[in-house]
């Protein structure tokens, strides 16, 4: 982040963890006032649905400088967070600004908002479990949203080191109760919490024992929800590959069962492996590109990377000599040398749902980690 941004908070005193937020939200605000200055440029800013949301509530570092009143962060069920800003401009359409909407949205409703706005018929096949909510901005009442139940729930990861100190897991998915359950002020969290935001925001006093019909009334809509997921809870989303030729690339972010969101984590060379859930879109040569660091950085797999910007830490070296791939009944093990920065595979592969699993080797053969960065095209 440019330090244009940064030092008028560092000026003031702020410190360097709050100047490098508060610098990166005027950064986003930059970046939106690019974006809409490009669509006045162009003529297009009338026309053109301009949407803007985040994917949850508060990062913790957030919720300790300002929380709006909202308990939890991110990966909790708390109100703080999964409740997130939405915005939605569309002039020509009669969506403009001014308007505040109350009643429980949640992202699935963006999908079948947008086909109705574009005038695109939604597709039979597909089930769709959002709302539009094109009618509400029409300035058409939607009475069906005031009793609508919504539900949050992420899965859980089970993760363990392996005899040689390598992070293994699996991704269970969440277990029963836990979760939030929306229905108007109420929110039913865990199974066992029950708060109304209109008395308390802050959601600091369960009523789960005073409140008995409320929380029954959850805790059947929750069942019944519950009851509909399985037994696919646990059911992977396959990453496609070989719909065209051009390459999929695949990171550590996407294993099965390893949670890893930050790359600071392959800078300090973290003993973790996982498998890619993948599907083979045709029968046909797939080259598999395998990288300990990411192609635009151009670094040897056995060298260290510089440190970077805060908070990017320098990049330890790895004692990679070998890697490994296994994929449908096929294994295959190439050397390292010290200067490859890429070691390519060429497989035959069968259409259909499978796994993708890798290894970093040392000169004893010793798993280090899974590698960290695959690309795969479909060269035949």
């Amino acid at each position: 982040m440019e330090d244009e941004y940064k030092q008028p908070y560092r000026d003031r005193g702020d410190g360097e963890t709050l100047a490098r937020m508060y610098g990166a939200l005027e950064r986003y605000d930059a970046i939106c006032a690019r974006v809409d200055d490009f669509l006045k440029k162009e003529g297009l800013r009338d026309n053109t649905i301009v949407i803007y949301l985040v994917d949850n509530g508060l990062c913790k570092q957030t919720a300790e400088v300002f929380s709006a009143g909202l308990r939890g962060h991110k990966r909790a069920y708390y109100e703080g967070a999964h409740r997130v800003p939405f915005f939605i401009r569309w002039p020509d359409g009669g969506w403009s600004g001014g308007k505040d909407f109350g009643q429980l949205t949640e992202g699935q409703d963006v999908f079948p908002t947008l086909l109705d706005a574009c005038g695109i018929k939604h597709p039979e096949n597909l089930e769709v479990t959002g709302k539009s909510l094109a009618p509400l901005f029409d300035g058409k009442p939607m009475p069906e949203l005031d009793d609508r139940i919504l539900f949050v729930s992420f899965g859980d990861w089970v993760q363990t080191k392996n005899a040689d100190g390598v992070l293994e897991g699996g991704r269970t998915g969440p277990e029963f109760g836990q979760a939030a359950v929306m229905w108007r002020e109420w929110r039913l969290v865990n199974d066992t919490e029950l708060y109304n935001l209109e008395t308390d925001l802050g959601q600091t006093k369960n009523l789960i024992d005073s409140e008995p019909k409320i929380a029954a009334k959850l805790k059947s809509a929750y069942r019944e929800w519950w009851n509909k997921l399985q037994p696919d809870k646990r059911e992977m989303v396959h990453i496609p590959i070989g719909l065209d030729s051009e390459p999929v690339l695949l990171d550590v972010s996407s294993w099965d069962g390893v949670w890893v969101d930050f790359s600071n984590a392959i800078r300090q060379a973290m003993r973790a492996n996982g498998p890619w859930m993948i599907e083979v879109a045709e029968d046909g040569e797939y080259r598999f590109d395998l990288r300990r660091w990411p192609e635009e950085l151009g670094l040897p797999m056995t060298s260290p990377a510089p440190a970077g910007e805060w908070p990017y830490v320098p990049g330890k070296a790895m004692p990679i000599t070998k890697v490994r791939v296994e994929i449908q009944g096929q294994t295959v093990e190439r050397d390292v040398a010290e200067n490859n920065h890429v070691i390519p595979v060429t497989l035959k592969l069968e259409k259909g749902k499978t796994r993708l699993n890798t290894a970093f080797l040392d000169d004893k053969d010793k798993v280090l980690s899974g590698i960290y960065y695959v690309d795969v095209t479909r060269v035949k």
